[in-house]
């Protein structure tokens, strides 16, 4: 009995505390928007001009990733004598190894990166220059063609 009174009695205490504070505010009282909220003219500008500017911007972003494709897409080419000199390099060192070399070690021995020495031997192999394989570790090989164990005999 003695808890229920304690609970009576503490909550009559919140009671009047709750009593004695403040009304909450009341929703007469709107918000007002500070002076000078809307004074910057380009807010304005932008407002009255939207049907013009937004599609221009629309249209200088597009060119922007256009150029930007277009650039990148230039930079794996490489010029025809930087081409034919790598295609020479790329022989010397299939020579060197009659079995056959993989893509990675080429790219080693030549110093071209591995993105632009794949383009170039598949455009070898299409030239019939050379030609490749996958060996056991399923590694592509490439090698010279007529040249090594898989070289075709002439009778």
């Amino acid at each position: 009995m003695g808890n229920i009174a304690a609970v009576t009695s503490i909550a009559a205490i919140l009671a009047l505390a709750l009593a004695r504070l403040p009304p909450p505010l009341r929703a007469e009282r709107d918000y007002e928007m500070p002076e000078g909220a809307t004074s910057p003219k380009y807010i304005e500008f932008l407002e009255s001009n939207a049907h013009i500017i937004y599609p221009i911007l629309a249209v200088l972003v597009l060119t922007l990733m256009v150029v930007g494709i277009l650039q990148a897409w230039k930079a794996h080419d490489l010029d025809g004598l930087t081409k034919a000199e790598f295609k020479r390099e790329i022989i010397h060192e299939l020579r060197k190894d009659v079995g056959g070399q993989t893509a990675e070690n080429l790219s080693r021995a030549i110093g071209l990166e591995p993105f632009k020495l794949a383009k170039l031997l598949e455009e070898m192999k299409r030239d019939g220059l050379v030609l490749s394989y996958t060996n056991t570790q399923r590694l592509q090989v490439w090698q010279l063609k007529g040249v090594g164990p898989n070289a075709q005999k002439p009778y």
